[in-house]
Formats: C-alpha cells, sequence, structure tokens
C-alpha cells in the first residue's frame, strides 16, 4: 500500500509539470497561474469539512469524537467500537523518543 501511494503521488506530480508545460503553450501566463491555483484552493477550502483522525481525539480523550470520526470514515457498516479500542491500545506505544518539536507541540 504505501509504495502503491508513493507510485500514484509521483505520477500526480509528473502528470501535473506535463500539463503545465503543454498548457503553457495555449495560454498566457496569466491564466496558467490562475489555473494552476484553482486545484489547491479547493483542496484548502475542501479540507474544513474533514474531521480530525479518531487518533488525535482519542490523545485528547475525547471518546465520543473519536466515535464519530471513525463513523464518518469507515461508514455505518464498521464496527467502529473494535476499530477504537485497537486504536487505544496502540495510542501509548511509541518507540521513538520525543523530538524538541513534538515536544512543543504537544501541549496545544
Amino acid at each position: 500500500m504505501r509504495g502503491a501511494l508513493g507510485c500514484v503521488f509521483q505520477l500526480a506530480v509528473t502528470a501535473g509539470i506535463l500539463m503545465a508545460y503543454v498548457m503553457g503553450v495555449f495560454c498566457k501566463w496569466r491564466w496558467l497561474a490562475f489555473i494552476g491555483g484553482v486545484s489547491p484552493a479547493l483542496l484548502i477550502i475542501l479540507m474544513f469539512t474533514m474531521p480530525e483522525t479518531p487518533r488525535w481525539y482519542l490523545g485528547k480523550e475525547r471518546r465520543s469524537d473519536a466515535l464519530c470520526a471513525l463513523l464518518w470514515l469507515r461508514g455505518p457498516d464498521a464496527d467502529i467500537e473494535e476499530e477504537c479500542v485497537a486504536i487505544e491500545e496502540t495510542l501509548g506505544k511509541s518507540d521513538l523518543p520525543l523530538g524538541f518539536l513534538s515536544r512543543v507541540l504537544s501541549h496545544i
């Protein structure tokens, strides 16, 4: 799965660069800049509809919000209670020591 996601990302970047070069032949630079800005603007707007991750909610001891987020992500047919318990079990287990940035951001 990890390799497929990395491959799709690289393919999307390469296709975007190719598309920008091709469109550069037919469009003026201002239109090209506008067209290139539409996708990131949509992403920013649509990210406001995404819930926080269930793991984040559980880390902040907000279990009911975590269950709602899991229900939204997995759908009504999924066993979200079992997945929530599995996330809770792995929440405190981290083999890596906290770095400076992690320690600073953990209080937010």
